[in-house]
C-alpha cells in the first residue's frame, strides 16, 4: 500500500527532475500529537518503553496484546493502548512472524509487530529524538553542569550513566547517537555547542563555550561494541585531543579555563575522563589530570 500524496508529490518531482529521490512527502501533512502525548504520559507506563520504540526503529520487532475494540475515554489505561493505536491507524504492521489465521489474517489477543516502512521509521526517529530533547530540556542538570566544569569526573560518569539507563536501549548505542546523545545534553542550557568544527588540527566532536563565565570545554567521543577496549577508550579520546591540539586557539584567551573532556560508550555503559587546565592567565600552563 502506498501513499497518494507521496506517489502524486514524487511523480511531479520527476517531471522536474528525472534523478529526483522519493522523500517522505506526507509527515508534516498531518499531526501526530496524540501519539506523543500518550508516550509522554505520566500515566501510561510501559516497562521498557523506550527500549522498545527503539527496537522497531532499528528494524526489530515485538509482541503485545490486541484489543479489537477501545474508545479514546481509554486510551491511556493500558500497556497495550499505544500499540493497538498505532496498529490500527497504519504505523504498524504484522511481522512474518505473527500468529495467523485464514479468517481474519491475525489472531486477536497476541501478535508481533514492526515498522511497515522508512517512512514511518524515519517519523519514528524523529519522535524519539524530540522525546529525548524534551526530557533533557525537564530535567535539572544544574548538578550535571558543575560537575561538567569542575572536572569531577566521577560524578560526572555517575551522573551521565544514570541518564543512559533511563533514556536509551542497546540498539541506540552507537557513535551517532553517543555523538547526538552528549550534545543533547548541552541543549538549550544557555552554552554556544560547536559541532565537529575546525579547531587547532582537526575537529573536536563537540567544544562547549561558556561566554558568561569565559570558559570552554573540549569533548571527544568514542564508542565501540569490545568490552575490552571500552576501559582506555577515553583516555584515547584526551590523547587524540592533546595530539590534535584542539585546545590550542583557547589557551592564549585572557581569564580563560579550558576543560578536556573524553567520553566513551559501551552499550549503556560510559566512561569520563578529564584533563583542565585552571585560570589560564597570558600563557598556557601544564594540563593536570
Amino acid at each position: 500500500m502506498y501513499c497518494p500524496c507521496d506517489v502524486i508529490n514524487h511523480v511531479q518531482s520527476l517531471l522536474i527532475d528525472r534523478n529526483s529521490q522519493p522523500k517522505t512527502y506526507w509527515i508534516n501533512s498531518s499531526a501526530n500529537a496524540i501519539i506523543t502525548d500518550i508516550i509522554e504520559s505520566e500515566n501510561f507506563k510501559i516497562d521498557n518503553k523506550q527500549d522498545k520504540i527503539s527496537a522497531l526503529c532499528h528494524g526489530q520487532c515485538f509482541e503485545a496484546n490486541i484489543e479489537e475494540f477501545f474508545t479514546y475515554e481509554n486510551l491511556h489505561s493500558s500497556d497495550d493502548t499505544l500499540w493497538n493505536l498505532l496498529f490500527l491507524t497504519g504505523y504498524l504492521t504484522l511481522s512474518p512472524s505473527s500468529n495467523t489465521d485464514a479468517k481474519d489474517g491475525y489472531e486477536w489477543g497476541r501478535a508481533s509487530f514492526l515498522l511497515p516502512n522508512k517512512e514511518i521509521t524515519t517519523i519514528f526517529k524523529a519522535m524519539a529524538e524530540g522525546w529525548f530533547r524534551k526530557k533533557m530540556r525537564d530535567l535539572d542538570r544544574s548538578e550535571l553542569f558543575e560537575a561538567f566544569w569542575q572536572g569531577d569526573a566521577p560524578a560526572f560518569e555517575n551522573m551521565l550513566s544514570e541518564i543512559l539507563l533511563q533514556s536509551i536501549s542497546y540498539y541506540d548505542s552507537q557513535a551517532e547517537f553517543c555523538h547526538g546523545f552528549v550534545a543533547g545534553l548541552f541543549t538549550g542550557s544557555g552554552y554556544r555547542l560547536e559541532s565537529n568544527r575546525e579547531y587547532g588540527n582537526g575537529r573536536p566532536d563537540l567544544v562547549i563555550v561558556d561566554e558568561r563565565h569565559r570558559r570552554t570545554a573540549i569533548i571527544e567521543v568514542k564508542f565501540t561494541k569490545d568490552l575490552k577496549l571500552f576501559p582506555r577508550l577515553a583516555s584515547d579520546c584526551l590523547s587524540q585531543i592533546n595530539a590534535q591540539s584542539y585546545q590550542e586557539p583557547f589557551v592564549n584567551v585572557l581569564h580563560s579555563q579550558i576543560v578536556l573532556w573524553g567520553l566513551a560508550f559501551c552499550q549503556k555503559r560510559c566512561l569520563a575522563k578529564c584533563l583542565k587546565e585552571a585560570e589560564l592567565s597570558h600563557t598556557p600552563g601544564a594540563l593536570s589530570q
